[in-house]
């Protein structure tokens, strides 16, 4: 473990800033690199900043030969955070592959900013301006290294615009030298923390439930049923013990308003939520739900989440390893593979399951996937006000 005093952890979301830098970067001549040198990156991020970085993490996909980039990364001093890509359908017979690595730069900056004073993001993506508010609120100083052609107008609001680093501007001193250095430092291992590092020497006893909004309502209705929110959070308190709280995560908009007001007022839930992008109307959940995993963490909490979601993955290792207690309670419907194979069958509630329990009759309800939720509370007042 590095020793406290003042220091930096760069956090890299590797595709973001290369591919960035690679579409951007003015080249002089044609033998110009379009490619980050990261030894170069470290140095002058450190010397930007003016902060040492003692400690540096990039998070990138593992497929199309990157095996050998992979390893020159961690040449380089940085510890890699690898997935594959997966392929998903475009909607029109078309297919492309994607991987987003949102969830573990969210839950490396957690996780291992407690060693540091100052943690600097490389990304531009607006899905990370949630980590950056939860950093700032744990006392960290937070920059935001990205071009400034692609950084969201959210991130740079959340860390400030004297905390953002334009790697534009820069480009000549962060491109890859045409020879490959031909010593470098050994990867560092990967760090386990202790539980008085993690910050929960005496575990609480409860567990903070984490729900993905959208995951579970699509879920249960690609089923046909429609869930009692009330009861699916007395059947999990049940199931793995007395819960520190309930934060329902998902996307602001007109329509699911009925839902957030049944879920606070009536169930006494906590929200977060947030408006889908103008760009594509997508919201992803992956960072906030990533950064109050930690937090509960850090409170001596155990975690159930409440997803489906892939995306998640490697943050339920990193909490595992680091002696957490971590659970899932979710419809079999649309669930991870990879996220289900994380967890023994004890460690798992299958929503479906008990859907006899769960559900809220509704007259005429059939199997619609994207059919907008209704705002039905439950009629038990045993199952209301799990906040504790």
């Amino acid at each position: 473990m590095q020793p406290k005093g003042k220091s930096a952890l760069l956090v890299l979301d590797l595709a973001n800033v290369s591919g960035l830098f690679a579409t951007y970067a003015p080249r002089a001549a044609s033998g110009d690199s379009a490619q980050i040198d990261l030894n170069k990156l470290r140095s002058a991020l450190g010397s930007i900043s003016q902060v040492p970085i003692t400690e540096a993490i990039a998070c990138t996909h593992t497929n199309d030969g990157r095996e050998r980039y992979v390893s020159i990364v961690r040449a380089c001093g940085y510890r890699a955070v690898t997935r594959p890509l997966r392929t998903v359908s475009d909607g029109q017979g078309g297919a492309h592959r994607i991987c987003n690595m949102d969830a573990e730069v969210a839950a490396e900056a957690m996780l291992r900013s407690k060693d540091h004073d100052t943690v600097i993001i490389g990304s531009g993506d607006a899905d990370f301006a949630p980590l950056v508010d939860s950093l700032k609120a744990d006392g960290k100083r937070v920059y935001v290294a990205a071009h400034n052609r692609g950084v969201a107008t959210e991130l740079l609001n959340a860390a400030g615009r004297t905390n953002f680093i334009d790697l534009g501007s820069y480009h000549n001193a962060v491109r890859l030298r045409p020879e490959l250095p031909q010593e470098f430092p050994g990867p560092p291992a990967d760090p386990v923390m202790s539980a008085e590092e993690l910050g929960s020497p005496t575990p609480s006893g409860k567990s903070m439930l984490l729900v993905d909004g959208q995951f579970l309502c699509g879920a249960c209705q690609a089923e046909g049923w429609q869930m009692d929110w009330g009861k699916f959070g007395g059947a999990v308190q049940q199931k793995f013990g007395p819960l520190a709280g309930i934060t329902l995560f998902d996307r602001e908009t007109a329509s699911r308003q009925g839902l957030h007001d049944t879920m606070s007022r009536r169930y006494g839930w906590n929200l977060m939520t947030k408006a889908p992008k103008i760009s594509d109307n997508s919201c992803s959940m992956a960072v906030d739900m990533s950064c109050a995993a930690v937090e509960a963490a850090r409170q001596g909490h155990g975690v159930v989440l409440a997803t489906g979601s892939g995306h998640l993955f490697h943050l339920v290792n990193r909490l595992k390893n680091d002696g957490c207690s971590v659970a899932l309670a979710a419809p079999s419907q649309g669930l991870s593979a990879q996220l289900r194979a994380a967890f023994a069958d004890n460690e798992v509630f299958n929503a479906s399951a008990h859907r006899a329990e769960l559900s809220r009759p509704v007259p005429g309800y059939a199997a619609r996937p994207y059919m907008r939720p209704l705002a039905i509370p439950s009629t038990d007042p045993a199952m209301h006000g799990f906040r504790q």
